[in-house]
C-alpha cells in the first residue's frame, strides 16, 4: 500500500507513443527512461489526461492494486467495431486488449525484461510474426497483448489491468463515436481518441481541471491566511 505522498519516487510523463524516427514504431525508447532513478514511471498520451488532478497517484495505485511486485499497469481497452467486427479489440485467443495511453511502470528488475522484449518485438528475433503490428492497428498495445504478456509470463501481480471506466475513455464517447460500443468514462484518467471530432474537448477540459485545482489551492490558502488577507473596515 502507497501511504505516504510519492514525491520524486514518481515522474509523470505526457507523450506521445509513436516514435519521430520511425513509422508506427512500437512503444518508442522514450520507455527506456524508466531506467533513471524513479520508482514509477506514469506515461499519458498525448491525447489523455489525468481527472481530476487533485486525486493522488498513490491513491489510485492503491485502488488498481499496484502492488511492490507490479511491474506495469494499463487500462483494458476501449471495444470499437472495425470492418463490422466487434471483438477488434480482443487479441486472437480472445483475450481483451490493453490500452497503452496510460501507463504505470514501476523500476523492478523484471520491468526491464518486459521492456526491451516489447520494444524489440516488431524485429521478430524473439516473437515471430510481432512484426505486423509495426504497420498494422493497434500497434504497441496489439504487440503486447499478443506476445509480451504471455512470452514474458508475468504471475501474481507482475501486470495489473485497471478497469477501462477508470483509465479509458471519456464521458459521452460512446455518443460521439461511431464505431465505440461500450461507455467507458474515464473516471480517473481520460483518453479521447474515441470522441473523433470532439477531441478538441481535450484542450477545454485540461483547462477546466486546471482552473478547479487552482481555484481549490487559493481557497485553502485563503483560509489559512484570514488574518493577513482580510481587512475589517469598521464604520466611523
Amino acid at each position: 500500500m502507497e501511504t505516504k505522498p510519492l514525491g520524486r519516487d514518481i515522474l509523470i510523463v505526457d507523450i506521445d507513443m509513436r516514435s519521430p524516427n520511425g513509422e508506427n514504431e512500437v512503444f518508442n525508447n522514450a520507455t527506456k527512461m524508466a531506467r533513471e532513478a524513479y520508482k514509477f514511471v506514469v506515461f499519458i498520451n498525448a491525447d489523455a489526461m489525468i481527472e481530476p488532478l487533485e486525486v493522488p497517484m498513490g491513491f489510485l495505485f492503491n485502488r488498481w492494486n499496484i502492488s511492490p511486485d507490479t511491474s506495469i499497469a494499463m487500462p483494458v481497452d476501449t471495444k470499437p467495431v472495425v470492418d463490422g467486427k466487434d471483438h477488434s479489440s480482443a487479441d486472437s485467443k480472445g483475450k481483451e486488449v490493453l490500452n497503452t495511453g496510460d501507463i504505470v511502470l514501476q523500476n523492478l528488475p523484471y520491468t526491464f525484461e518486459m521492456l526491451d522484449a516489447w520494444i524489440d518485438c516488431t524485429s521478430e528475433k524473439r516473437n515471430p510474426g510481432c512484426g505486423e503490428w509495426r504497420q498494422n492497428w493497434s500497434h504497441e498495445q496489439r504487440a503486447y497483448s499478443e506476445y509480451i504478456r504471455i512470452d514474458i509470463k508475468p504471475t501474481g501481480n507482475n501486470a495489473v489491468e485497471i478497469p477501462c471506466n477508470e483509465a479509458n475513455g471519456c464521458p459521452g464517447e460512446i455518443d460521439f463515436s461511431e464505431t465505440i460500443i461500450d461507455d467507458c468514462r474515464g473516471e480517473f484518467t481520460r483518453h479521447y481518441p474515441g470522441c473523433g471530432s470532439h477531441k478538441d474537448i481535450l484542450k477545454t477540459n485540461t483547462a477546466d481541471a486546471i482552473v478547479q485545482s487552482l481555484g481549490e489551492l487559493l481557497q485553502k490558502k485563503f483560509e489559512l491566511n484570514q488574518e493577513r488577507i482580510l481587512v475589517e473596515e469598521v464604520r466611523q
